[in-house]
């Protein structure tokens, strides 16, 4: 989380149906996050664990968990997929008339959802047995726009066709299928004169084992995204500074009503137990 001058780092157990906040870390460095980490009771029995394409972290959980498998989030593979996909359209875009620009701004919002889910839109009409014709007009025509503009600007078709391509590799129903659609997607891109895809395929490359690894543990940092909006949250209603008090709120579900002012400064010097601890 960053709402502080220096990043918090939160730590859950994500498996159901026992999912709970493990800690609440001062500081997201690795050294900290590694300290931590090794502090831990049994490590040979942690057989994943789910992170954020983020290097620093996979430094720290492979020095002290050599044999756990690292599973990248999906949501986290599906951003830079979508990022890699606006930066190419928006270097596209800029070489373009201001005319040319406006018209496909008007699309934006389709462009970046996913296929699926809009052809699923479609064919929604089809069963739907109290339709609005005004929403299957607008589903008709959010199709209709973003198809005839594809086909009007070929470099944007093929952008968007990449980024279609990277996200059905998450939609394979085994790891073999999913590696395969990799291999292809990989022989597709690789002399694209794009830059963004470019930095995605090394990126993908890079990750690729980790993402692979989700087929054999099915984690995600679902949970953790959760709580770590509610760790904004509750950092928003206190003072600068009251780490104790957060990770309370957070570790043990105190609510701050709990706390007076005077118990802060002996929180942070007295130290509390966790789960792992007791």
């Amino acid at each position: 989380m960053t709402g502080r001058r220096e990043p918090l780092c939160l730590i859950t157990n994500p498996e159901r149906p026992r999912r709970y906040v493990l800690e609440v870390l001062p500081s997201a460095r690795e050294g900290a996050l590694t300290h931590y980490l090794s502090t831990l009771v049994n490590p040979d029995n942690v057989e994943a664990i789910c992170i954020d394409l983020s290097t620093q972290y996979a430094k720290s959980v492979r020095k002290v968990f050599p044999c756990a498998r690292l599973v990248a989030d999906r949501f986290h593979v599906d951003q830079i997929t979508l990022r890699a996909f606006r930066q190419a359209r928006n270097q596209f875009m800029a070489e373009l008339p201001a005319v040319d620009r406006q018209r496909i701004k008007a699309i934006l919002k389709v462009l970046e959802e996913d296929n699926e889910r809009l052809k699923n839109r479609e064919s929604a009409k089809a069963w739907r047995t109290e339709r609005s014709e005004a929403i299957d007009a607008l589903i008709s025509s959010e199709w209709g726009q973003m198809r005839a503009m594809l086909r009007e600007y070929p470099p944007l078709e093929r952008m968007w066709k990449l980024r279609e391509g990277f996200r059905l590799i998450a939609k394979a129903l085994t790891r073999e299928e999913a590696e395969q659609r990799h291999q292809r997607w990989c022989r597709e891109i690789e002399y694209d004169d794009a830059q963004p895809f470019q930095t995605l395929l090394k990126t993908s490359s890079y990750w690729q084992e980790a993402i692979m690894n989700y087929y054999d543990y099915p984690i995600t940092n679902g949970f953790i995204e959760g709580q770590n909006k509610r760790l904004k949250q509750v950092h928003e209603r206190m003072r600068e500074g009251a780490y104790a008090l957060l990770r309370a709120k957070m570790v043990y579900h105190f609510p701050l009503d709990w706390f007076a002012p005077a118990y802060s400064h002996f929180a942070e010097s007295s130290g509390m137990q966790t789960r792992r601890e007791r």
